[in-house]
């Protein structure tokens, strides 16, 4: 009789070295409008960097509670955890600036930035599923990785598409 193979562990999440990963307004409104676990997402990353906020983001967050945005003030609440980050500029351009500026990587929920953070030459971390950030490395402008690689015509013919 065979001997049985001892089973295989997991491997733990192993997540790049950043000094800094800096948290955008609709990442933190995310767990209070849709189902998605931001904490246990930010686990992995954590150790091996700081969680920071920059002060655009905290205005912005003001903004919403005063405007009476749902998940607004618990995000605000959150957002109260985690390092202030003075940044000069406002919204978007904020993000870019302070994360060239620091290295830093940025983790947004927003496609629109995280496609300008990448030509740019800045790391990004976006949701994937219910608590799970995915890192898109600095990237090349013009390359932009989102939707898998383009589909040869010979797998679009095998789908049966045109």
């Amino acid at each position: 009789m065979p001997t049985p193979r001892p089973r295989r562990r997991a491997a733990a999440p192993s997540a790049p070295p950043f000094r800094r990963v800096l948290l955008d307004t609709n990442l933190l409104l995310r767990p209070f409008q849709r189902t998605f676990r931001l904490l246990p997402a930010l686990l992995p990353w954590a150790p091996l960097s700081s969680l920071g906020i920059p002060t655009s983001v905290q205005g912005e967050l003001d903004r919403l509670v005063a405007r009476g945005v749902p998940g607004a003030a618990a995000a605000a609440q959150l957002a109260g955890q985690f390092e202030s980050v003075p940044s000069r500029a406002e919204g978007d351009r904020a993000m870019l600036e302070l994360a060239e500026r620091s290295g830093s990587v940025v983790a947004t929920a927003d496609r629109e930035l995280r496609q300008r953070l990448h030509e740019a030459g800045v790391g990004v971390l976006f949701p994937r599923g219910s608590g799970h950030l995915e890192y898109l490395p600095p990237g090349r402008p013009g390359r932009l990785p989102l939707n898998g690689p383009p589909r040869s015509k010979r797998s679009k013919e095998r789908r049966g598409g045109p």
